[in-house]
């Protein structure tokens, strides 16, 4: 079985090559076990961020930041998964009233 840090690494080259899906189920592998992982809490938060799953995202960020909350970057990813969360809701609330303007006379 190989260490936590061997496949933190792992994934992290697969994510700075671009790859979106390889990583995900390495994170998920780490989370398996060791729950409080707060550096794979913190790459598969930002990961899914990337791949628009922003509720997923923002949930295990913030178990990272509660972790460790002296690393300024998780918080900055955090708030950018707040960010996006609210965004993609004022997208879906714009989408229904528009819809709902153009079925009404």
């Amino acid at each position: 079985m190989e260490s936590v840090r061997d496949l933190l690494q792992a994934a992290g080259e697969m994510q700075a090559a671009g790859d979106v899906d390889g990583p995900m189920p390495i994170y998920e592998g780490i989370l398996q076990r060791e729950p409080d992982h707060a550096a794979a809490l913190h790459a598969l938060g930002a990961l899914l961020n990337r791949r628009e799953d922003f509720r997923r995202a923002v949930g295990l960020l913030e178990r990272a930041v509660v972790l460790r909350p002296s690393d300024p970057v998780r918080h900055v990813d955090l708030g950018e998964g707040y960010r996006n969360l609210a965004a993609a809701a004022a997208r879906r609330r714009a989408a229904q009233t528009q819809a709902t303007a153009t079925t009404q006379p």
